[in-house]
């Protein structure tokens, strides 16, 4: 299992890597000239990840042509991740961006998700994202710049772990096969985040906005929450799914599943493995604006 906490304890994200496939650059220049033409406005898209296979996989953000059409589905082991794209006329408007008020922007969309539960609906949201860029048609040549936004509690121990993650097989020793079939159920339908319980030999699962009411009398840390992670250590799409369940679940320890595939076999959920996570502070405080940060 690869390294996700320090000797501390404090729990380490590995952050997004940017991968734009060339079709992509082809759809963007048809799309400038047939459809945005001189349009700045930023615009709606998808990208994907890869579930991480192995320890050295890297968590890779993709974009294709595909990236604008909003019905296209994920390859195989992979999750669509919403996000946009701003387009600039010159290069030095693209220079001149203030990013740090978008990155700003982007995580207090990110913070308004969580607060009126729309993050619980569609927990992709909470790993949004934002491609800034200026495309040379002349030369053929782009510049771009990706943002990958972060609820940041005010203090940096707010996620620690006191143990290494337990192995699937370890946690789920006696429902392997029923857990193993829910997450190739998940990865088949897109299911970004989800709730688990052990139920006997079995699991249940539920989606995150059923909370409420999924979770009766099962001890805590049997109430797993599972997430598709695109790396070997803790994923960047966990950062923003801790602050929702400290901010909306109370929690003051979370079990997270951080579900990672081999593509060579399809029901080999091996890598997968149970963290637990302990949650301090990171609570935002009545009548003050802003007690997180972006990053």
């Amino acid at each position: 299992l690869a390294l996700t906490m320090d000797t501390s304890g404090l729990l380490r994200f590995e952050p997004f890597v940017s991968s734009v496939d060339l079709s992509f650059w082809h759809e963007l220049c048809r799309k400038k000239l047939d459809i945005f033409r001189l349009s700045e406005e930023p615009v709606p898209m998808n990208a994907f990840f890869n579930l991480a296979s192995s320890v050295d996989s890297a968590a890779r953000l993709a974009l294709t042509s595909t990236a604008f059409d909003s019905a296209a589905k994920p390859p195989q082991h992979h999750f669509t991740v919403p996000g946009s794209l701003a387009n600039f006329n010159t290069v030095e408007a693209f220079k001149n961006l203030d990013r740090k008020a978008l990155l700003k922007k982007l995580a207090d969309g990110i913070w308004e998700d969580i607060e009126s539960g729309e993050a619980e609906r569609d927990p992709s949201k909470l790993a949004r994202w934002a491609l800034t860029a200026f495309s040379d048609l002349k030369k053929y040549r782009f510049t771009y710049w990706f943002a990958f936004p972060a609820i940041t509690p005010p203090s940096e121990k707010s996620f620690t772990t006191k143990a290494p993650p337990t192995p699937l097989s370890e946690f789920f020793a006696a429902q392997l096969g029923s857990v193993t079939e829910a997450l190739v159920s998940a990865r088949e339908t897109n299911r970004f985040a989800f709730l688990i319980k052990k139920v006997g030999e079995k699991v249940e699962t539920g989606d995150l906005s059923e909370w409420a009411s999924f979770w009766t009398t099962e001890p805590e840390e049997d109430r797993v929450i599972a997430i598709a992670t695109p790396s070997s250590s803790a994923g960047w799409p966990l950062r923003n799914l801790l602050v929702l369940l400290k901010h909306k679940l109370k929690l003051s320890t979370a079990t997270i599943l951080q579900i990672r595939c081999d593509r060579s076999d399809v029901k080999n959920f091996s890598a997968s493995d149970v963290l637990q996570v302990d949650l301090f502070g990171g609570e935002r405080t009545r009548g003050r604006k802003s007690l997180y940060f972006s990053i």
